[in-house]
């Protein structure tokens, strides 16, 4: 992390704690880039350091309200930074476990067209979680996974801030687990499921 604390870093979280999108984009324009080093000492992956950054800024804008008790906001992106990445191996570890105990009472013979079917029905339950979207949150899922388009490349299109893309992607893809977890925790735990969709 950027030893270097923000100038009046006690008003700029007033603001955030009320709301402001400026304050918020300061702080993410100051300490994204650190988030993201240290993310990648342990993700070692840009994309997945990437998800990191996504991550813990999406909860400082949840947690905004606390932000006016916060002393040291350094010190407090740090802490958000090592659980995000902690959940996320959490996560990895049991998704590895759910897919060696599937493995091991799947047949050794297994015919093909199981894991085919599997898979459709996987893709129709993305499918039917995109097409429960609110529009404007559609839109900006599939130009991101479908076209591959950057935030950037969105915002231009659809005529919004980068900072509205960014917010409505994470809560798709939020929406997404939860519509998995909802249709399907009887048959793969959660982050089995996540790690198909990762692929």
């Amino acid at each position: 992390m950027n030893p270097n604390t923000l100038n009046n870093e006690g008003i700029l979280l007033e603001l955030l704690a009320n709301g402001s999108e400026e304050a918020y984009t300061t702080v993410y324009r100051h300490y994204s880039w650190h988030v993201y080093e240290a993310a990648m000492v342990y993700m070692k992956e840009p994309g997945l350091a990437r998800e990191i950054v996504q991550e813990v800024f999406l909860k400082v804008w949840i947690k905004r309200a606390q932000f006016n008790k916060v002393e040291c906001l350094k010190d407090y992106l740090f802490i958000l930074s090592r659980n995000c990445i902690f959940d996320h191996f959490r996560k990895k570890a049991v998704a590895i476990a759910a897919q060696a105990q599937l493995l091991q009472r799947q047949p050794l013979m297994v015919n093909d067209t199981d894991y085919r079917v599997q898979e459709q029905q996987y893709s129709q339950l993305l499918y039917d979680a995109v097409a429960a979207m609110p529009p404007q949150r559609r839109r900006i899922y599939m130009l991101a996974k479908e076209e591959g388009l950057s935030y950037a490349q969105i915002a231009t299109r659809m005529h919004i801030s980068r900072f509205t893309v960014k917010n409505q992607m994470a809560q798709a893809l939020q929406f997404i687990r939860i519509y998995i977890d909802r249709h399907y925790n009887l048959l793969l735990p959660l982050a089995a499921i996540e790690c198909f969709f990762c692929r």
